[in-house]
């Protein structure tokens, strides 16, 4: 704390995965990360709902790059959870409504 905020000290950077990883590791850290962003760009550009909402946190994640590690840091944990959470929960309704189960009881009866 003498020297300086830590919230201001820059540990980011492309060699930081190697820290946690160690060289070996390094590479295909950065081997995933740039298939996914990949995925997610193009998601975004189909108009897909994953890419949409992941593309955006991968740009942000490559411009904060010199800084810090955006996505491996602990703050964005919970809204990358959250994200997981509503495109597992949307997935899961769009295979009940294609597996032939209606989303509303009421409207088989109707027919």
């Amino acid at each position: 704390e003498r020297y300086g905020n830590p919230e201001l000290n820059n540990d980011g950077g492309l060699i930081a995965p190697a820290r946690d990883f160690g060289w070996n590791g390094c590479g295909p850290f950065w081997l995933i990360y740039g298939y996914l962003a990949g995925k997610a760009y193009r998601g975004f550009l189909g108009g897909s709902f994953a890419g949409c909402m992941f593309y955006p946190m991968f740009l942000l994640a490559l411009l904060e790059l010199p800084r810090l590690q955006y996505l491996t840091a602990t703050r964005t944990f919970p809204s990358m959870m959250l994200l997981f959470a509503v495109i597992a929960w949307l997935a899961w309704k769009e295979y009940r409504g294609a597996s032939g189960r209606s989303m509303i009881p009421a409207a088989e009866s109707a027919r």
